[in-house]
């Protein structure tokens, strides 16, 4: 008897619309893994070179241009990044001479320009106040009260006030005058600003002093013919003091002055 040969298992074949979708069909493939590219610097570290923008050539940083291709080197300065520099600490307190952003407040620009003449008349003007107190003084009270709450009074009762102390016998109550007037120069009617004329000729030197003063701090509120007259009023004064508030004033503002105020 013979033995069963083994049958071979028949191979199928496939033809037709099933054939062609079976060749579509790609075999599944390994994940593999993604490779990490290290990518090289283009920029050397060393200092002392400047790469090159359009080449990438490492060019010492004595050459202004690219030796390979000829293109324009940045410059060392430029390449420095700002934020490598610490900046310096802002002060705590917010009561600098020169506020960031805004001008230079007048107390400061005086105290540089006049060697330290606006502290010294604030500190002059608080010994007055302190002094007013002792002396109980009803007219220095009221000088002083206009020159600062002129706002919060009502405009018949401070503009009654400005006229009647600037009649006072006391030069500190004309000098308080002065500066109400000045400061509030633009709320005032004509008769009361046409007082600041007549303090400039005020017997008390320092009431003159005052004028001269109170002119610069307030150059912008004051018309450019009134502070001509008086800066050729107080330039010839006897007293020192006086012409050297008018000379300060005129070099601060001397740009805006004309010529012939300029020639004083």
């Amino acid at each position: 008897m013979e033995a069963e040969k083994p049958v071979k298992p028949m191979r199928k074949v496939v033809t037709g619309a099933a054939a062609e979708a079976a060749v579509d069909v790609e075999p599944p493939t390994l994940k593999e893994e993604p490779k990490r590219i290290e990518l090289e610097p283009t920029a050397s570290t060393d200092p002392e070179k400047v790469p090159c923008p359009n080449c990438d050539y490492m060019n010492r940083s004595i050459f202004v241009r690219c030796i390979r291709c000829g293109t324009e080197l940045a410059s060392r300065e430029e390449t420095i990044s700002v934020e490598t520099f610490d900046r310096p600490d802002e002060p705590e307190s917010a009561e600098g001479l020169r506020p960031r952003g805004g001008p230079v407040p007048w107390e400061a620009r005086q105290v540089s320009s006049q060697g330290g003449r606006a502290a010294a008349r604030q500190a002059a003007r608080a010994a007055a106040r302190e002094e007013v107190e002792e002396e109980e003084s009803e007219d220095r009270r009221a000088a002083i009260g206009v020159a600062a709450n002129f706002s919060k009074l009502p405009k018949n009762m401070r503009e009654e006030l400005i006229r009647t102390l600037y009649k006072v016998s006391d030069p500190v109550v004309r000098q308080d005058t002065v500066s109400a007037i000045a400061e509030h120069y633009t709320e005032l009617p004509k008769d009361i600003q046409d007082l600041l004329l007549d303090l400039a000729d005020d017997k008390d030197p320092r009431v003159r002093e005052e004028v001269a003063f109170e002119v610069n701090r307030n150059f912008d509120r004051i018309p450019l013919d009134i502070i001509q007259t008086i800066f050729a009023k107080l330039a010839r004064d006897p007293e020192n003091l006086v012409r050297e508030d008018v000379v300060s004033a005129i070099a601060e503002n001397f740009q805006r002055l004309p010529k012939e105020t300029q020639d004083l």
